[in-house]
């Protein structure tokens, strides 16, 4: 297992966000203008539909943004895959995984159909072309929805086992992404049967708080 610490507090503003992937090695270009694009779309629909509690942009970034950038670090910049991300909602981490990652195609689901057209208005204003939205509800997994993903990332979508079973059915050979909750360590370890970890990431929160993520293998 490959583990990542970084021990700088979480960036507030775009340039900072790029300025860090930089200094921990990423090698990908950083996304500005298709970010404060995101962020300012954020900012404009977050009270009407509910979308966070951090409506500030300098919020934004050190809490959304910055996560996104750690999924990508994660994951890494030369990933070309087929991708999907469960419960986009605000558009993060996915449609950020997106832009960051323009070699991957990335189905970002969605069961609201008010939060999947501010996605798809999202999408148009980023000019992004490797990202769709799927609006279906994943509680049971749609049977025509046959597609295969190498990579599935979410944040606070489901806990960690409902995750792993629709790892399942949306790719048997999948990795996937865990983290950003209290006592992820502990659930991880419990359903080790489950998946490998390939790497550990170790990080400081908007809050100043220690948090962790982890790419996740399925066995």
């Amino acid at each position: 297992m490959e583990t990542i610490s970084i021990d700088f507090d979480a960036p507030k503003n775009s340039v900072s966000v790029g300025r860090s992937l930089e200094q921990l090695g990423w090698q990908g270009v950083w996304p500005d203008k298709q970010i404060n694009i995101l962020i300012n779309e954020l900012v404009r629909y977050a009270p009407i539909l509910g979308l966070t509690s951090h409506c500030k942009p300098d919020q934004i970034c050190a809490k959304h943004v910055w996560e996104a950038a750690i999924l990508a670090l994660l994951v890494g910049d030369d990933f070309s895959g087929e991708a999907c991300d469960l419960g986009t909602g605000n558009g993060f981490p996915g449609l950020a995984l997106a832009a960051l990652l323009p070699n991957a195609s990335f189905a970002l689901f969605e069961s609201g159909r008010n939060r999947s057209a501010y996605l798809l208005e999202c999408i148009a204003a980023m000019k992004i072309g490797n990202a769709t939205v799927v609006n279906v509800h994943l509680g049971t997994p749609p049977p025509e929805h046959t597609e295969r993903y190498h990579l599935i990332s979410h944040r606070g979508f489901a806990r960690l086992g409902r995750v792993i079973e629709l790892s399942a059915f949306l790719g048997s050979e999948t990795h996937f992404i865990a983290g950003f909750g209290s006592g992820i360590s502990s659930r991880i370890e419990s359903s080790r049967h489950n998946y490998r970890i390939e790497k550990k990431l170790d990080y400081r929160t908007a809050t100043g708080n220690k948090g962790l993520a982890y790419l996740l293998k399925n066995s």
